[in-house]
């Protein structure tokens, strides 16, 4: 009975194990560099790369639109800080939301700095690799505590889109 135990307690350790590897420790993301070329909105970059343009969004993000209170100052920040700059893209989610964007010598993502100046907002259903997210969401608190951006106007505990919707 013992020995019965025994091989129990080792295949629930081996699939404990080989759980906590596949969903804990993730995947290296791939990067690819490319250069801005159209600027659609404010979280949508075109890029070019060998002759070819890709279209990208940043992963997890909201930023308000161009008619929503807030919307152009989000834009000319992105617009200055991205135009015609060469950046690696790194694919972190399904589709065509999930891209980190940095730029050339920086090791803060473009993400993390829209959430930083407060012209972006997480958006946690599209944000799903738990680390990152929390990371970027630490970033967002700064800001929300700082007022800065669209945090300068929005109540405390309302969601942004909420604000946004009423303030349009």
């Amino acid at each position: 009975m013992e020995n019965r135990n025994s091989g129990q307690k080792r295949s629930s350790i081996s699939i404990l194990l080989l759980f906590f590897t596949l969903f804990c420790f993730p995947l290296p993301a791939s990067a690819w560099e490319g250069r801005v070329v159209e600027i659609p909105d404010s979280r949508t970059l075109v890029l070019e790369q060998e002759g070819k343009q890709r279209k990208i969004s940043l992963y997890g993000l909201r930023t308000p639109d161009l008619n929503e209170p807030f919307g152009e100052a989000a834009y000319e920040f992105f617009l200055d800080l991205l135009k015609e700059q060469q950046v690696t893209i790194q694919n972190v989610g399904s589709g065509t939301r999930g891209s980190l964007v940095f730029l050339p010598g920086d090791s803060e993502s473009v993400n993390a700095k829209l959430l930083r100046e407060g012209w972006a907002w997480l958006q946690e259903a599209y944000c799903e690799k738990a680390a990152l997210c929390g990371r970027l969401n630490a970033v967002q608190t700064q800001a929300e505590r700082s007022k800065s951006g669209i945090w300068s106007k929005i109540p405390e505990n309302m969601p942004p889109w909420r604000w946004l919707k009423e303030h349009k």
